[in-house]
């Protein structure tokens, strides 16, 4: 009996053994947005930032729906960690279908590991 319930807690010992995802790196996942966008602002597609030495993984609905990035501000004050991702408030001015819409806030969520990814929170 005792056999048994080491061979039921082995799974558990070695799931919880293994390495930790680390938290990314606010300074980083700012310097990440800002190529995000400066790419987006370039006239670049989203998909052209994952080729290359250093990919990152980059999606807003409004750069794959055709919109004009004009221009943007990070507020990198108000930039934060949240869980293991960072959480970044940005400002964006753009064109939709020849409409400029000036100074919508956003925030994009940040992964600086293990892989590079910079996605519009949805709740932003």
């Amino acid at each position: 009996m005792l056999r048994c319930c080491y061979a039921a807690a082995l799974p558990i010992l070695i799931a919880g053994c293994g390495p930790r995802a680390a938290t990314s790196n606010p300074e980083k996942a700012v310097e990440l947005v800002r190529t995000v966008l400066d790419a987006w602002k370039e006239g670049r597609p989203a998909g052209s930032l994952k080729e290359g030495h250093s990919p990152i993984h980059a999606a807003d609905p409004l750069w794959d729906a055709g919109a004009r990035l004009i221009k943007y501000e990070i507020d990198e004050a108000d930039t934060r960690v949240e869980g293991y991702d960072v959480r970044c408030p940005v400002k964006l001015w753009l064109e939709i279908q020849g409409n400029q819409k000036a100074g919508v806030g956003v925030f994009y969520s940040v992964a600086t590991t293990p892989n590079q990814v910079v996605v519009r929170d949805a709740g932003g």
